[in-house]
């Protein structure tokens, strides 16, 4: 039996309304295409696989890929490796119970993505921040929120860290924050959808983006449903989806 896909979102803040004119204000105007993703690897410690992902990147033009799960434990608060053109930076991953290494956050970062950073934090084992100059400046947050099978005070205290950190980004900034979630929205709760059903973490997610004025930005295209799936897991038990 396969096990329900859970959702990789994507949030922005939701553009504003000019009350007079009915129209939406300017947004972010760039000249230059500059695209920010989202991806949970699942492990990321061999050198050909970091390779990989850079080329990847690079093939697509991506600038920023918030990066979940890469199983990299170190004992620096962040990590630095350059990687054919672009820099990695994570926050180190944990060890469980049965001491294998779990979880873990992180930028894979294009030169010009690491040339227009003004500040970099590792909040926690599951959140990481970067602030990048501009008008407004842009905000990134890389999150991985615990399975919808951990204790409910494990989801509660990741989102009360969550609700901290976005209370001290200024409003101005254009905010997004890359993740895994854990987390599936269901019919009521987004437009376009690949769940029919919800689990616990939906609940948080959904108070979370409601709170904050946040949009999840997979669900606001319709795909069509064989492009939502992008791999399976081994064995074939289990199928991912991606944030677009």
């Amino acid at each position: 039996m396969e096990s329900s896909p859970v959702e990789k979102e994507k949030f922005t803040r939701r553009p504003k309304l000019d009350k007079n004119k009915g129209k939406k204000e300017n947004f972010i105007q760039r000249k230059l295409k500059f695209i920010i993703s989202t991806l949970n690897v699942q492990t990321l410690p061999s050198v050909l696989k970091k390779q990989e992902l850079a080329h990847h990147a690079k093939t697509h033009g991506i600038d920023v890929i918030c990066i979940q799960e890469h199983r990299i434990v170190h004992s620096e608060i962040l990590l630095q490796e350059k990687i054919n053109g672009y820099t990695l930076l994570t926050s180190s991953a944990w060890k469980n119970d049965i001491n294998a290494a779990t979880g873990g956050v992180g930028f894979l970062l294009s030169y010009r993505a690491v040339k227009s950073i003004t500040s970099i934090k590792s909040h926690n084992q599951r959140v990481i921040e970067l602030t990048q100059d501009g008008n407004p400046k842009t905000t990134i947050l890389s999150c991985y929120s615990p399975h919808n099978n951990y204790p409910e005070d494990s989801i509660k205290s990741f989102y009360h860290d969550i609700f901290a950190i976005l209370d001290t980004i200024p409003a101005h900034n254009f905010l997004l924050l890359g993740g895994d979630y854990n987390a599936q929205l269901g019919p009521e709760d987004a437009r376009f959808i690949y769940s029919t059903e919800t689990n616990r973490n939906d609940t948080y997610l959904k108070d979370f983006m409601l709170q904050y004025n946040l949009i999840a930005t997979n669900t606001a295209l319709c795909y069509r449903k064989n492009r939502l799936w992008t791999h399976k897991k081994r064995m074939a038990k289990k199928r991912n989806l991606t944030a677009s």
